[in-house]
């Protein structure tokens, strides 16, 4: 009786290192289980990035207008009929080209004096 006491607690006491320590502890699935939720999230990143370039690949196999939008975005490509119009933000204009006097908004810009063009100075008069 003592034998099989003895035996049933060395029983136990496996099973039990097995649950709270072993290669298959509680720990190791909760930290399993948590790998697996990161990589399903990583997953679902990457499936939606899949589907938006599966949709620009056909959009540029179907037709020219997603091929001339590319090469104008990205190339800088201008039709022969067409004029391209740089926009510069966030740079003042009076810090474009030097000036020979202070800025004063109700004075004129270029003062005629300085000017000895005919032509800027008929523009100013």
């Amino acid at each position: 009786m003592r034998f099989l006491l003895l035996v049933l607690v060395l029983l136990l006491a496996t099973i039990q290192w097995r649950i709270w320590w072993g290669s298959s502890s509680v720990a190791q699935v909760a930290v399993q289980r948590e790998t697996l939720e990161s990589l399903q999230q990583q997953r679902a990143r990457l499936e939606e990035r899949n589907d938006r370039f599966r949709a620009e690949v056909l959009s540029l196999r179907s037709g020219l207008d997603a091929l001339e939008e590319k090469a104008r975005l990205n190339l800088g490509v201008i039709h022969k009929d067409e004029t391209f119009f740089q926009v510069i933000e966030g740079v003042r204009p009076d810090h474009i080209a030097p000036r020979t006097q202070a800025f004063q908004p109700n004075q004129p810009t270029i003062d005629p004096a300085i000017v000895s063009d005919p032509v800027v100075s008929k523009l100013q008069n």
